[in-house]
């Protein structure tokens, strides 16, 4: 399976997953899910979970992360074939993933991240707006404060807007 799918681990980020696991789900011959626990999450006060994540290089590791993913994905020949469910993934996880990471971590977004994050997306899927598996009320309204000129411009309106977006 690893041979197949090409995959590995990002080294030296946080937010190494993605690109290992991400591309099983396009190849794997059978996906099984179970009533038992095979995983188990383990706190380590010095791990990157709860040392590192506070800090912004974790939003930008995972920005990167998630590119990385997405380009690996946009090479194979099965990418036509999931295009739209690629596309959304890569959409949720830079712009509104990153978005709610930096709020549920009680930081401030930057106006300069916000706005790369959307050229980003912009650059990388034109037309993203037409996906139909990002049209639900929260994308719509990150969109629309993506494209709110005023709002996009100062800082303090932007955090409040994504405060009350995903109602934290």
């Amino acid at each position: 399976l690893l041979e197949r799918t090409g995959s590995w681990y990002a080294e030296g980020v946080i937010y190494e997953e993605p690109l290992f696991t991400f591309p099983f789900k396009f190849t794997a011959k059978r996906i099984c899910v179970t009533e038992y626990a095979f995983y188990y999450y383990r706190y380590n006060n010095e791990g990157t979970c709860l040392k590192d994540m506070g800090r912004v290089n974790a939003i930008t590791d995972h920005i990167k992360v998630h590119l990385d993913t997405f380009d690996f994905i946009r090479s194979k020949t099965y990418f036509p074939i999931y295009r739209l469910e690629t596309e959304f993934y890569t959409v949720h996880t830079i712009f509104v993933e990153t978005c709610y990471l930096i709020k549920v971590r009680k930081m401030n977004m930057p106006l300069d991240l916000f706005l790369f994050v959307k050229q980003l997306i912009k650059r990388i899927i034109p037309d993203y707006r037409n996906n139909p598996y990002l049209q639900g009320e929260m994308y719509r309204r990150i969109f629309e404060l993506a494209d709110d000129n005023e709002m996009i411009s100062d800082e303090a309106k932007l955090n409040k807007q994504l405060i009350d977006i995903f109602k934290l």
